[in-house]
Order: C-alpha cells, then structure tokens, then sequence
C-alpha cells in the first residue's frame, strides 16, 4: 500500500505533461515488474535528478519517490534528506512530506532500540 502511494507521484508526472526523462519511465515499469532492482531504479531517478538539477526542470515527485527507494535500501536519515528537498522545490507536498518525514524518523527511532 504504502510502495504505491509513493509511487503515484511519480506515476502522475510520468503520464502528464511533465518532463521526466524517458529513461526513468522506462526504469519505473522495469522496477514494477522486478522489485528486486530496486538499484537499477535507484540510479535512474539519481541520473533524472541530476539532468532536472542541471536543466532547472525537475519533474514534480523525484525527490521523494528517491527518499522513498532510499528508505526500501534502509538508508533512511538519507531518505529525510530528499523529502525535505521534495517539500523545498514544491511547498505544496508539504504536508505530505512531513508526514514521511515523521514516519521515517520513527523507523529511524524503532532501529535504535
């Protein structure tokens, strides 16, 4: 449950308007079909954002769908970092980078005991 809704954001922007590169599009449908690459689609959204960095066109969504592969890779204080930068380049995610924020920080939290 929680895999797609972090996965719809992405998802949107792949079949709206949006720029995303192909590569990344085609790295999601691979990634849906063998969730064992989680790597592969980890360097992907990497090389999007890099190319959105450098052409000031990021599409809505990568920042925290690469958290959410972050948090699936267990590096989660890494994961925060793309969420607060998802909530910094689109105010209106917010809310709902907070709240993986917070959801992270607990899964942070529970492996220190």
């Amino acid at each position: 449950m929680v895999k797609t809704m972090m996965a719809l954001p992405i998802i949107l922007c792949l079949t709206s308007a949006c720029t995303a590169p192909q590569a990344t599009a085609t790295s999601l449908y691979h990634y849906f079909q063998q969730p064992t690459d989680i790597e592969q689609y980890g360097q992907a959204l990497r090389d999007a954002i890099a190319k959105g960095e450098q052409d000031n066109n990021l599409p809505p969504g990568i920042y925290a769908e690469y958290g959410y592969v972050l948090t699936l890779q267990g590096r989660p204080a890494q994961a925060i970092s793309y969420f607060i930068a998802e909530k910094q380049a689109r105010p209106e995610s917010a809310a709902f980078m907070d709240l993986m924020i917070k959801n992270t920080g607990h899964y942070i939290s529970a492996a220190r005991y």
